[in-house]
Parts: C-alpha cells; structure tokens; sequence
C-alpha cells in the first residue's frame, strides 16, 4: 500500500493547477516545483485566479455562436442593419464581458439576468449617445446653412 504522503496534491503558486507533492515542473503553466517555492494545498486554493475569470463554459459559447448565426442572417438580408446592430451592440458586449470577468475574479458569480441588465443598460447608453451625436450634428449642419 502506497503512503499517504505519496498521494498527496498540491496547488501550483502560479497557476493553482493541481500537482503530485513530487512534480518538479507545473504541467500547466511549466513553471519550475520545488522546496523553495512556495506550495498551497488544494483546499486553500479555493480563490478563483485572474486568467480562470476570462475563461467560458459551452452554453456560452453557443449562445454567442447563435448570435453570430443570426446576425450573419441580418446581414445577407439587409448590410445597413447589420452594421448598425453591430455597432450598436459591441460596447455593451465587450462591458457585459468585462464585467462578468471582474466579478468572476473576486469570486462573485453573475446569473443571466444580471448579465442582461448590464448589457441592456449599457445598450441604452449607446442608443442615447448615438441619438445625442446625430442630433448635434444636425443642429450644427442646420445653423452652419441657415447663416450661409
């Protein structure tokens, strides 16, 4: 029968992969194991490390994946709306995502319909901004050719 010791785990202190107490190299990131570094055992690596925050499951991705579908869709139909929804919809993505990273990071999950609430609060921000931009533009263009 082995030994207890020998069955062991370890957290790797760069990566917190788990490791046999004998690895002399993380299998993961390959940084070198050793008495000298300082080891965690798995239970204390319970804190979820930045690069894990930016990782996503399949449901996720295929969600994203029926996104594109459809909007590929749009285009073929109509290129104009397509562009405009992808315009419109892009920085409330990119925020919902960075947002989710964060949160992910200091161990918080977030449940759809948070997701959804930021990205539709930021989506009503951009509309604002856009219709705001459009409509100085015109006030501008409208005094410039009145005066001329």
């Amino acid at each position: 029968m082995s030994t207890l010791e020998s069955n062991d785990v370890i957290a790797c202190p760069q990566c917190s992969a788990p490791l046999p107490t004998k690895a002399r190299y993380c299998w993961l990131c390959g940084v070198p194991q050793g008495p000298s570094q300082a080891t965690v055992p798995v239970e204390a690596a319970a804190v979820v490390e930045p690069r894990a925050a930016y990782q996503f499951g399949i449901s996720t991705m295929l969600l994203m994946m029926t996104m594109l579908a459809v909007l590929m869709g749009v285009f073929a139909l109509s290129p104009g709306v397509g562009l405009a929804i992808t315009f419109l919809a892009t920085p409330p993505l990119i925020r919902t995502c960075i947002v989710a990273a964060k949160r992910k990071t200091r161990g918080q999950r977030m449940s759809p319909l948070a997701k959804l609430g930021i990205f539709g609060s930021t989506l009503g921000i951009v509309i604002v901004v856009v219709a705001a931009s459009i409509g100085a533009f015109f006030a501008v263009c409208l005094t410039f050719f009145a005066t001329s």
